[in-house]
C-alpha cells in the first residue's frame, strides 16, 4: 500500500516537470493573407511618421538655467 502511494506520488510531482518539455509554441500561429501584409505596412508607415514628429529629447534640459549667474565657477567662487 505504501509503495502504491509512494509512486503515485513520484508520478504527480514529475507531471509539471514533463509538461515544460512539450513545445506548444505553434499553437498561437496565425495564418496572415496577402491583405494583412498591405494592412500592416500602411500601420508601419503610419507609426514612422508619427515618431518623427516626436521632438528629440538628446537635450539636457536645466530647469536652473536662469537662476544660475554666469560668473560662478562649479564649485561656488568666482574665478580670480
Amino acid at each position: 500500500m505504501r509503495s502504491l502511494l509512494l509512486a503515485a506520488l513520484v508520478v504527480s510531482l514529475s507531471a509539471p516537470a514533463y509538461s515544460q518539455g512539450i513545445d506548444l509554441s505553434h499553437l498561437g500561429e496565425i495564418a496572415h493573407s496577402p491583405a494583412d501584409g498591405a494592412k500592416n505596412q500602411k500601420v508601419d508607415e503610419a507609426y514612422k511618421a508619427a515618431t518623427e514628429k516626436i521632438p528629440n529629447r538628446n537635450t539636457k534640459a536645466d530647469p536652473w538655467h536662469d537662476m544660475r549667474s554666469t560668473s560662478a565657477s562649479r564649485n561656488g567662487q568666482a574665478k580670480r
